[in-house]
């Protein structure tokens, strides 16, 4: 009990911290506002990441997910907008990424069930690879794609992929639940589905739907066996061989239209 009223002192004022320290930082150097929110993105995340070792029960992780989301509520409807909330709000994209966050972290220790791969897993992929996704595609993305809402990089979807893999696979080793073989396997196939997911969301919701889904897919993996899991694996690959072959053929055909 002790532990857990320790973590929710912690948590809070962390974050806190986080704000504060990322304000001075915005103030003093005047970074570009996508590095800003994906330090603050990032910051978050890691704050989140030891959950499982910190509460023994889901209620902890309640409370501090409606802490977060009315202080985050806060930062958008309030004078505090101009000042800490330019952490989030400078960017100029209509997003909800921000309320989605505690939002997905509550989620994913919700299905973990009380496995700390489960919840970690996810939690790495929305700490670390959709901040990456977003650099990338900002500052080097080049090719575009059409999404529901806008556009997105070929150049930060390949980062994302590469980033969730490299985390996923590392996790899963470490943890030894999975023999080397299935672990590639798994890896490869939560990139793959996290990167469609981040590649279709729009506003944001990649930060709640990439960790309820990921996490879901990997207590799914838990139970099946390597020669399933390469299955799937190929079945997905050929689906997004045939759906890149569809953008491409598609782009050279508007090319040689407008030409």
């Amino acid at each position: 009990m002790m532990l857990t009223v320790t973590g929710m002192l912690m948590v809070p004022t962390a974050l806190f911290l986080l704000i504060v320290g990322l304000r001075y930082y915005q103030r003093q150097y005047r970074p570009h506002p996508e590095i800003v929110r994906k330090l603050l993105h990032i910051g978050m995340g890691l704050v989140c990441l030891p959950f499982p070792w910190l509460f023994d029960g889901l209620w902890p992780v309640l409370i501090l997910g409606s802490m977060a989301l009315g202080a985050l509520l806060l930062l958008r409807h309030s004078h505090l907008r101009e000042t800490f909330g330019c952490t989030i709000h400078q960017v100029k994209r209509h997003s909800y990424g921000d309320l989605y966050f505690p939002l997905g972290v509550a989620l994913a220790y919700l299905l973990a069930q009380d496995n700390a791969l489960l919840y970690s897993v996810p939690l790495l992929l929305l700490t670390f690879a959709d901040p990456t996704a977003a650099l990338v595609g900002t500052f080097w993305g080049r090719r575009r794609y059409r999404t529901i809402e806008g556009t997105k990089t070929l150049e930060g979807s390949a980062a994302f992929f590469g980033v969730a893999f490299v985390l996923t696979l590392t996790a899963l080793l470490l943890a030894g639940t999975f023999a080397p073989v299935s672990a590639v396997l798994v890896a490869g196939l939560l990139a793959l589905i996290a990167t469609a997911i981040e590649g279709i969301s729009w506003r944001g919701i990649d930060n709640l739907l990439v960790p309820a889904v990921s996490g879901e897919l990997l207590l799914g993996l838990l139970h099946v066996g390597p020669v399933v899991q390469a299955g799937l694996l190929l079945l997905i690959l050929s689906v997004a061989l045939i759906g890149a072959a569809i953008w491409f053929i598609r782009r050279v055909h508007l090319s040689v239209i407008s030409y």
